[in-house]
C-alpha cells in the first residue's frame, strides 16, 4: 500500500536517508543482536545474580549502574568466566551507549589478554579490529587486527569478511596493487 497524501489522493514519494551510512545500519543490527544475546545469556541458570542484574540494567538502558555492576563483578571474580563476561559488556556499554571507543578498546584488550581462549575473546578481537577501522581510523593497526582474527580464530565464513576487510582498508589507503593483492587471497 502506498503512502498517499490526505489531501490529494496522490502517492507521497518515499526517500531514503542520503546521510545514512551502511557502518550506521551494522551497529544498529550489531547492537539489537547483542541485546537479544545479552539477554538471553542473562536468563542462563549459570549465570551469577549480580552479573545478571548488571546485564539488566543495561539493556534497562541504565548504563551507569550496569557499569557499577560490572565493576562490583570485576572486584568478586578478578579471573575467570565471569570476569571475561564483565569486561566485555563494560567495552560493550562504552562503545555502543557511551560512544567512547578508545576506552572500551581497553576493555576489549583486556578480555582478549586474559583468555585467548574463552569464550568472548572472538567477539572481543572483531571489536577490537572495528574500533581501529571505523572509529579511530587507524587503518594499519586494523589490518593487523582483522589478520588477527583470520589467523587466531579459523572460522571461515567470517574470515572472507576479514580479508575483505583488509582489502578495502588498502583501498582506502590508496594502495591499490596491495587491496588487489589481497582480494586475491580471498578468491583463492
Amino acid at each position: 500500500m502506498d503512502a498517499t497524501s490526505q489531501n490529494s489522493g496522490n502517492p507521497i514519494p518515499i526517500r531514503s536517508n542520503p546521510h545514512a551510512t551502511g557502518s550506521g545500519w551494522t551497529k544498529i543490527t550489531t547492537g539489537i543482536f547483542l541485546l537479544g544475546w545479552v539477554f538471553f545469556v542473562s536468563c542462563s541458570e549459570h549465570t551469577d545474580p549480580l552479573l545478571q542484574k548488571a546485564n539488566e540494567e543495561w539493556i534497562q538502558g541504565r548504563n551507569h549502574s550496569a557499569i557499577e555492576m560490572f565493576n562490583e563483578v570485576l572486584k568478586n571474580y578478578p579471573s575467570g568466566t565471569q570476569a571475561e563476561e564483565a569486561l566485555f559488556r563494560l567495552g560493550e556499554i562504552h562503545h555502543f551507549s557511551l560512544n567512547n571507543s578508545t576506552r572500551a578498546l581497553i576493555y576489549f584488550q583486556e578480555v582478549r589478554q586474559m583468555n585467548r581462549n574463552g569464550s568472548f575473546s572472538h567477539p572481543a578481537q572483531k571489536y577490537i579490529a572495528e574500533i581501529a577501522e571505523f572509529s579511530l581510523k587507524d587503518y594499519d593497526q586494523a589490518i593487523i587486527e582483522y589478520q588477527n582474527l583470520i589467523n587466531h580464530y579459523k572460522n571461515e565464513n567470517e574470515n572472507s569478511d576479514h580479508q575483505y576487510r583488509i582489502a578495502s582498508i588498502y583501498y582506502k589507503k590508496q594502495n591499490y596493487e596491495q587491496a588487489l593483492a589481497e582480494l586475491e587471497v580471498l578468491l583463492k
